[in-house]
């Protein structure tokens, strides 16, 4: 048999050539995610959310009216069993879907990356990159949630059809239906205690939400971009370099690339907290990028990095570490408002550390600035007592940049200038995140000390922290969920639209 290409077909009719393995791995990837985000919104809905928590009202009620009136014509164990089945395997159906395609998505995206199914066809080893342990447990903790919580239902399911076959009030009876109420009573608090993992599903990006930072610079390079990428997924990683390099090739500003990143984040992350509309920032960007290049890296709807998804990840990482957030807000607020709290004459250094460190754990950020030209040397020594290590010194050197004089204002005349300002105190700041650690049979609370020096030694400024030493996690981890939840809706805000498109749209209708 003769192909169309004239070649002949060694197998005969019916033969075909193997398939592309990357077109293959995107089928999966693309079949595994519509599962895994429909499934995922609807186990996250507050309807699932209710019934979930609540289930185990009915067969505990039920059972105890079994136990009532053992005799009573409505005191059938098959027929609670009848009524409440349906609707246990119904909550419980989607969270499960949603667990095992998140797997299946995490496995097709590390075939398809070693296959060159990265940008420009390059191909990435996943499994090597530092931090997908932690993905991997984060989906295997959601799968053991599930599969906990299935467990229970079946126990409970199997109670009462033992209790069915069982002669009614025997001793065997009695001991069945007393068990289905312990198992509805376990049900029901392991609802309430992983109600959070639920609101994790159906996520955009499927791995971030598992991805826990251990892998960090202590002195960030770019204080904004720095801290986005420390909080991104192996995955997003290439996805997000991809779309940084794009972003420094097509930029106009010849000032260098670090300059591009810090400029592009901040006029995003001001635009999202109100400090610019939709026209000011595009203006900006527009300066800074160009029309056409804004219009392809941010503007694109079916892009995986656009203009709110940036916004989502820089938030993401920002609700992720508060007190990171803090110091840009201070230093924010300072640089709008001209009113710079400086340490002597020419150092401006500002800390932050949570109110609780939970676990033996705490996030020390340090930002720094040098009024004045050149490059500076300096070391930070971090004092904690009783922690591991209880003493830290870490050498910076500290870039140079003009003090402010008067109030930077953003929506003036002038906005590339006033923007130019900005961003060079924001790029020109040190910013440190060290990670403090005390044994957890410490508890109560302790302080730490925080000393900025010169290159000889010198004490230029001195700072005291208090902070609550707590061995277990109370409600820190319950609280970060809920703040990566919230800026997750970012992902679903309309993009902002130009106001020539905007008057064409309008001509048209």
């Amino acid at each position: 048999m003769i192909g169309e290409d004239g070649i002949p077909v060694p197998y005969g009719e019916g033969f075909s050539r193997p398939e592309d393995p990357v077109k293959r791995a995107e089928a999966q990837l693309n079949a595994a995610e519509r599962i895994r985000q429909r499934s995922g919104a609807m186990a996250r809905h507050p309807a699932s959310q209710l019934g979930r928590k609540w289930l185990c009202m009915p067969l505990v009620m039920g059972s105890v009216v079994i136990l009532a009136a053992p005799t009573a014509n409505i005191s059938s164990p098959l027929a609670l069993l009848a009524i409440w089945a349906p609707f246990s395997l119904l909550v419980i159906s989607f969270a499960t879907l949603a667990g095992e395609a998140t797997q299946q998505v995490l496995k097709a995206r590390i075939q398809l990356r070693a296959w060159g199914g990265g940008p420009g066809g390059q191909s990435h080893d996943l499994k090597a990159q530092p931090g997908l342990d932690l993905v991997q447990e984060g989906i295997n903790e959601l799968r053991r949630v599930n599969a906990a919580q299935g467990m229970l239902i079946g126990a409970a399911a199997l109670l009462l059809l033992t209790a069915s076959a069982i002669t009614t009030g025997s001793v065997g009876w009695n001991l069945a239906i007393l068990l289905v109420i312990v198992t509805g009573v376990a049900q029901g608090w392991h609802a309430q205690v992983t109600a959070d993992k639920m609101l994790q599903l159906g996520d955009p990006y499927p791995l971030l939400i598992s991805f826990v930072p251990t892998h960090h610079s202590t002195q960030f390079d770019g204080t904004l971009s720095d801290l986005v990428l420390a909080h991104l997924d192996p995955d997003l990683v290439i996805d997000w370099k991809a779309w940084c390099n794009e972003l420094v090739k097509a930029a106009l500003d010849p000032r260098g690339p670090r300059l591009v990143r810090e400029r592009t984040l901040l006029v995003l992350a001001l635009h999202h907290d109100g400090h610019f509309d939709d026209a000011s920032a595009m203006a900006h960007l527009d300066d800074l990028l160009g029309r056409p290049t804004v219009d392809r890296l941010l503007l694109d709807e079916t892009a995986v990095m656009n203009w709110r998804s940036v916004q989502r990840l820089i938030q993401h990482a920002l609700a992720s570490q508060p007190n990171a957030a803090l110091l840009l807000t201070r230093l924010l607020g300072d640089v709008v408002g001209g009113n710079v709290r400086r340490t002597g004459r020419d150092w401006r250094v500002d800390t932050a550390l949570g109110p609780v460190c939970e676990r033996g754990t705490g996030h020390l950020f340090v930002l720094v600035h040098h009024w004045g030209e050149g490059r500076v040397p300096a070391h930070i020594e971090i004092l904690a007592p009783g922690g591991e290590p209880s003493r830290r010194d870490q050498r910076v050197v500290i870039e140079g940049c003009r003090a402010l004089e008067a109030p930077i204002d953003l929506r003036g005349k002038d906005r590339r200038a006033a923007m130019d300002r900005l961003v060079e105190h924001v790029d020109r700041s040190t910013m440190l995140w060290f990670r403090l650690a005390w044994p957890t049979t410490l508890r109560g609370s302790t302080r730490v000390q925080v000393h900025l020096k010169d290159g000889r030694g010198r004490l230029i400024d001195a700072r005291v922290l208090r902070t609550e030493l707590r061995p277990t996690a109370r409600g820190g981890a319950r609280a970060l969920v809920r703040r990566l939840v919230t800026v997750r809706s970012i992902n679903e805000w309309p993009l902002p639209k130009r106001v020539d498109d905007v008057l064409t749209h309008e001509e048209e209708a």
